[in-house]
């Protein structure tokens, strides 16, 4: 019978460790929030072919909405959370890996920031904006950003892509470029402005489910104790 009680606790035990904890990233559909900066960041695709300026100007009515445009800093943590560390400190400004998991990391968190080129392969390393090479295949998101400059935009590039045909490990790169020499009124069609907000202090609160779940069990454990006593009463009686 101990052995039964202790199964039917260990049961309640394990519901409660299964709900959901703090995720690093939580996903609400047309954003993100990423808990460990506590900022939101918004998918950008409904932004594509939009400018630093036209996004300042009202565009979508984003800003009206507490959101604003990125800086280096948010999009370097960003990345070095969840992809890798950002260790370009000069000219052509980007950091790659091959190392295992990379990719896939870098892969899901273009999904979720919006993919704006999924047809061919991502940029040449060398221009975030420019050429594309043909033996890579894969998907990248891309847009500007504020770099500081009161006259000249950042430029993101996440990349994730393979080299068809070949050994060559899949590979994720990243581009942050504070000095692109891009206008605040640049804009292109794969291009996108990158979007965040500070995340909203909200209290956890859990779902009528898991309230039944816990109950059921205690429940279940307190049925079983209660008869365990009956049937030792019973047999001390005898």
């Amino acid at each position: 019978m101990k052995k039964i009680v202790f199964n039917i606790t260990l049961a309640a035990t394990l519901s409660l460790a299964a709900l959901p904890s703090n995720a690093a990233i939580v996903e609400h559909g047309s954003y993100f929030t990423d808990t460990t900066d506590n900022l939101d960041w918004l998918n950008n695709t409904p932004l594509a072919g939009q400018s630093y300026n036209s996004v300042l100007s009202g565009f979508g009515g984003y800003t009206a909405a507490g959101w604003r445009i990125a800086t280096t800093s948010e999009l370097t943590s960003l990345v070095g959370n969840y992809v890798m560390p950002f260790a370009a400190t000069s000219y052509p400004w980007t950091t790659s890996s091959d190392a295992p998991g990379t990719y896939d990391s870098a892969y899901s968190l273009i999904e979720l920031l919006g993919i704006n080129v999924a047809f061919g392969s991502p940029p040449d390393p060398r221009s975030t904006l420019g050429r594309y090479r043909t033996d890579l295949t894969g998907i990248s998101t891309q847009g500007v950003y504020d770099d500081g400059d009161s006259s000249m935009v950042g430029v993101f590039n996440l990349s994730a892509y393979t080299y068809p045909g070949t050994t060559t490990r899949p590979t994720a790169l990243v581009q942050i470029s504070p000095d692109s020499n891009y206008p605040d009124d640049f804009h292109g069609q794969n291009v996108s402005v990158m979007l965040v907000r500070t995340t909203a202090v909200t209290t956890a609160v859990p779902e009528p489910e898991t309230y039944t779940m816990l109950l059921a069990g205690l429940g279940l454990i307190g049925f079983m104790v209660r008869r365990r006593k009956n049937m030792l009463g019973d047999y001390r009686a005898e």
